[in-house]
């Protein structure tokens, strides 16, 4: 015959385990909150010293709180961190033949414009220039090697001695036509681009295409530049002198997956140099 097994379950081994962790609890806490309980003897100067360190802690909360709220007011919305610019280097190929008398003027008076609005949108600036001609020129390009806008003096005294043709007699300032794009776009990717700069931009302001013979070389030169991470070629049809000149500038920015701007309306350098690499 089994015998029948006796236990006295007065608690559950559940219950016991709720009773220890609760006394644990308690055991923390009050050891934690012992200090703070003050004796009879000097209970009221602890109190007003306990009063006190709690008011200078709120003050010192509600400080932190508001600037807190501080900084995130000011920072930027998203729509306003869509049109930053990473570190950026631009490049502006210029043709300076006599049909382009207008862009070069505008050039001058808004190149200052131009670095103070780039940076504003972009941590830091390198602009260079490449000015180029007629290759039958004794010097068809004039060229700046990229410098930040921090030394804008330098910038602008290179533009500021920009003249249609030059001011060379032996460059025939009536000599036009297809014009030297080709050799300023090999000496735009020639230059001292700066090592950190994050985006890079060619843009080929011009009236006129590329001598014929050399227009599959232009294109491979885009096509070559933009095939890198954030480089791009745009170009700036600057008014309507040559019917050529639209279809090859198009096909141009197309090769350098980069903008096409009409501007042959008379719209100013600024806008059309914005415009050309914006939304890029």
């Amino acid at each position: 015959m089994k015998l029948q097994r006796r236990e006295l379950n007065v608690f559950s081994m559940s219950a016991l385990d709720l009773f220890a962790s609760g006394m644990g609890a308690f055991v923390l806490l009050a050891l934690i909150s012992l200090p703070f309980f003050p004796n009879t003897g000097d209970s009221k100067e602890k109190i007003e010293s306990l009063a006190a360190e709690l008011a200078e802690a709120q003050e010192k909360l509600e400080a932190a709180e508001a600037q807190q709220e501080e900084e995130v007011e000011e920072e930027p919305t998203e729509s306003q961190v869509d049109f930053v610019i990473p570190h950026l280097d631009l490049v502006i190929c210029l043709d300076v033949t006599g049909s382009m008398t207008y862009q070069i003027e505008g050039l001058k008076r808004e190149i200052s414009s131009l670095a103070e609005v780039l940076d504003r949108l972009s941590p830091s600036v390198g602009i260079g220039l490449v000015a180029f001609g007629d290759r039958r020129w004794r010097q068809p390009i004039h060229e700046m090697d990229i410098v930040e806008t921090t030394n804008m003096s330098t910038i602008q005294s290179f533009v500021d001695q920009l003249t249609p043709g030059m001011r060379d007699p032996d460059n025939g300032q009536n000599i036009d036509g297809p014009e030297a794009v080709t050799t300023a776009l090999e000496h735009a990717v020639r230059q001292t681009w700066r090592p950190d700069s994050e985006k890079r931009y060619i843009i080929a302001i011009t009236d006129n295409p590329a001598y014929s013979n050399r227009i599959a070389a232009a294109f491979r030169i885009a096509r070559e530049f933009s095939s890198q991470r954030d480089h791009y070629v745009s170009a700036v049809r600057a008014n309507f002198y040559a019917d050529d000149a639209l279809e090859f500038l198009e096909q141009l920015a197309e090769e350098g997956q980069g903008n096409f701007v009409d501007a042959a309306g008379g719209e100013s350098m600024l806008s059309s140099v914005l415009l050309a690499i914006l939304e890029v």
